[in-house]
């Protein structure tokens, strides 16, 4: 078991939850992310509550806009967090756990900056650490599983906001990547070789200019094909949608699904609980496989 997860499972034992942090995505477009990293913590008997009165991180507008409102912004959860006794804050979205971390650094080495934040929100607080799950359930092991997920083959996408800048992300290989792949095989799965797993999707060109867009998911739908995979798995709700709904993706119909809901079916979980059903691509070819 990895030290991330004893930590928080210890924590448990003494009556403290891990704040959680859905941000505005998972609220909507991203539910089934939501839906089956609630359902796998809760399996695991991890203790989680949603922050109340949480705010929106301000994403990369209020970056491009303010520094000293992009760095407000998470910082007034993070403070919330703390002040609401959690030490950790689990945060699922890449571009919000980037934000998060991204406000800590300019804060710590920007004393100007730093002194800005403080005089906005009156307060010299301490801030709760930001955790993304493929951290949490690093070196994860299911136990006993459920489900034979041998017959399938996936291929593990981390785009690119979950690994760049590596020191902002805390990644340890930025272009070679590994923690999907070992969970997914801890659950039983194969997972597949392939070029693109830190390729960019093109997510935020679908206003700017949808053909260069439609251009880097059907190359992606591509590499993943070509590798054989019967899905895409992915940490990054983002790229989950954009990826689904490629024109291409349309046509092939290859699931692109998140590794806490493979998680969950591994460890027997209901597919309804884990949010199959809410994807864009039917995975039920996929869950064929698996019953």
């Amino acid at each position: 078991m990895n030290k991330p997860l004893k930590i928080a499972i210890a924590r448990a034992g003494e009556g403290k939850k891990l704040a959680y942090y859905p941000g505005c995505s998972l609220s909507s477009a991203g539910r089934p992310y939501d839906m089956s990293l609630k359902a796998v913590l809760k399996h695991l008997g991890i203790p989680f509550a949603e922050m109340k009165d949480w705010t929106c991180c301000g994403s990369f507008a209020a970056a491009a806009q303010d520094p000293l409102l992009a760095g407000v912004l998470p910082l007034s959860n993070l403070r919330l967090a703390a002040f609401d006794g959690c030490s950790d804050i689990l945060i699922p979205c890449p571009e919000c756990y980037s934000r998060f971390r991204k406000s800590l650094e300019d804060y710590s080495e920007n004393g100007n900056l730093s002194r800005k934040m403080d005089d906005v929100l009156e307060s010299h607080s301490p801030a709760a650490k930001p955790v993304h799950p493929l951290e949490i359930f690093s070196g994860f092991s299911p136990g006993e599983i459920k489900r034979d997920l041998s017959k399938i083959k996936a291929v593990c996408y981390y785009g690119c906001l979950l690994v760049r800048p590596p020191e902002i992300s805390g990644v340890d290989d930025c272009e070679n990547p590994r923690k999907m792949e070992l969970i997914l095989r801890a659950c039983g799965m194969q997972t597949a070789d392939w070029e693109c797993r830190t390729d960019c999707c093109g997510g935020s060109l679908s206003i700017s200019s949808p053909e260069t867009e439609e251009r880097l998911s059907e190359t992606i739908i591509d590499s993943a094909l070509e590798a054989g995979a019967d899905c895409i798995v992915t940490a990054c709700q983002m790229c989950q949608m954009n990826l689904e709904v490629c024109r291409k993706n349309r046509k092939k119909n290859l699931p692109v699904l998140y590794f806490t809901q493979i998680m969950g079916l591994a460890m027997g979980l209901k597919p309804s609980i884990l949010g199959f059903g809410s994807n864009l691509v039917d995975a039920e070819n996929l869950l064929k496989k698996v019953e």
